[in-house]
């Protein structure tokens, strides 16, 4: 009935009521949290000030160095950050702010080198407040009690869904009922449910019934029950959570279809946002046509659809709005351009760049990635990047060199990331103080900003040329 598919969904960052989702490497789960709210400027702080702030696992971090560079290339400020974790400058429309070891660099692991980070914006403008965070994890186990349903007999198999980063089954016959009952329950590991969590249950009739021969008529049909504002401290101590007192009720069938697609699978997850985070994901394969899944019958009113394709790039489009039954999607004139070659880097230049399909949509902002090996002094580093679109590459902003040169030389040993473009609503002034938040913690959860709207990605995968 369902299958978990390697696509993510969206949580409202902004105006949806939370986030929740799944991971953004494309394995089955959740998004991690939207980043937090950019902090009010200082009232000492010009007001045209460009400022960043960093917070590793919800601690202000202290004394990084931060290079805000002028629209020229010209040093506005060398900075570290102060007790708030933050650092600012006045800088010229279409700078940048570069932050060396936001979150320090890891201890290795016996036998590696861990690598230096580096984090640039580009393009910022005056009065930008910039966001670098880590998000701690917090761990509880739920241990789930909850009646079976009484309409039909169910030998069954359970799936819980939350609004935490993840879910999991409970079994008949766990509940505080005993084995010999058809009531399920048992442990369930939940992440980042943040103190409170809301929780689905969809019951299915187990496929060994029908391989046991028993008419389809005999089946009991899949039933759902919803559970809001659970209690779920985090820490060693399971919590109990009673689902006694929810009542079983149909599921909730969604239509998807989609029209001028190109000859790929789209791989879907829908999720519909409550009070705590996003639940699910729900997810299908589909193609050209209609195509239907299950979830749980809950009072959403909005909700997340992300669809995902492979051609000679990944493609992702996703939108959010009011919740509805019946989603269409045509793709006429929405994918992005695709790399076609490269990325590669030109030393003379500076210049990350690749080459572009003349047809596509144009993007509103680009990511990419380079990692440089030194040989000597022996250094290792990898410094992400995030500008408003230009076609076909990006130059490195030549950043002091009075503690070290980071930039790449002729004795390096250099990898590129795959390059990620990015078209959504509000472009990319609407994403550009969290992009880097996004692209590393949180996915596409943090392209939905607003009621409604639409990000679609583009993700390369031609491999760098050295």
């Amino acid at each position: 009935m369902r299958s978990f598919l390697t696509v993510c969904v969206l949580a409202g960052a902004v105006g949806l009521g939370g986030c929740g989702g799944c991971n953004d490497n494309n394995s089955v789960g959740h998004l991690p949290d939207a980043p937090p709210a950019p902090d009010a400027a200082p009232d000492s702080m010009p007001p045209d000030a460009v400022s960043l702030v960093i917070l590793n696992h919800g601690v202000p971090a202290v004394g990084v160095p931060v290079y805000f560079l002028n629209a020229d290339g010209s040093v506005a400020n060398a900075a570290v950050t102060d007790g708030n974790g933050i650092a600012s400058a006045v800088v010229t429309q279409g700078g940048s702010v570069t932050a060396v070891r936001p979150f320090t660099t890891e201890p290795p692991p016996a036998g590696k080198f861990t690598p230096d980070e580096l984090r640039t914006f580009l393009g910022v403008k005056p009065g930008d407040h910039l966001v670098l965070s880590r998000a701690a994890v917090d761990t509880v186990t739920a241990t789930v009690d909850a009646a079976a349903p009484t309409d039909g007999d169910f030998g069954t198999h359970y799936d819980v869904f939350t609004t935490c980063s993840n879910g999991g089954t409970i079994e008949p016959g766990q509940s505080g009922n005993g084995s010999a009952s058809p009531d399920p329950g048992g442990p369930v590991a939940l992440d980042n449910c943040h103190g409170t969590a809301d929780l689905a249950v969809l019951a299915t009739q187990p496929a060994v019934a029908a391989r046991a021969g028993a008419h389809p008529s005999a089946l009991a049909a899949p039933q759902s029950l919803y559970h809001a504002n659970q209690n779920l401290p985090p820490g060693d101590t399971p919590v109990p959570v009673s689902l006694r007192g929810d009542a079983y009720a149909a599921p909730t069938t969604v239509m998807l279809t989609y029209s001028n697609t190109p000859d790929a699978e789209i791989d879907v997850l829908h999720a519909p946002i409550l009070p705590h985070g996003n639940l699910g994901p729900f997810s299908i394969t589909a193609g050209p046509g209609t195509a239907s899944l299950l979830e749980p019958t809950v009072p959403a009113t909005t909700a997340i659809v992300d669809s995902t394709l492979t051609l000679n790039s990944r493609h992702e489009i996703v939108d959010w709005g009011p919740f509805v039954a019946s989603y269409s999607l045509d793709m006429t004139g929405v994918l992005l351009r695709e790399v076609t070659a490269g990325p590669a880097y030109d030393l003379a230049a500076g210049r990350i760049s690749w080459t572009e399909a003349a047809d596509g949509a144009t993007p509103d902002l680009t990511i990419v990635g380079i990692l440089v090996r030194r040989p000597d002094p022996l250094a290792k580093w990898h410094w992400e990047i995030a500008a408003p679109y230009a076609a076909a590459g990006i130059v490195l902003p030549h950043l002091p060199t009075d503690a070290f040169n980071w930039m790449p030389n002729d004795t390096d040993e250099i990898d590129l990331d795959p390059v990620k473009t990015v078209k959504m609503t509000g472009g990319y002034d609407a994403v550009r103080e969290h992009i880097l938040d996004i692209h590393d913690e949180t996915g596409p959860t943090g392209y939905v900003i607003g009621d409604h709207g639409r990000a679609v990605t583009m993700t390369s995968m031609v491999v760098a040329q050295p």
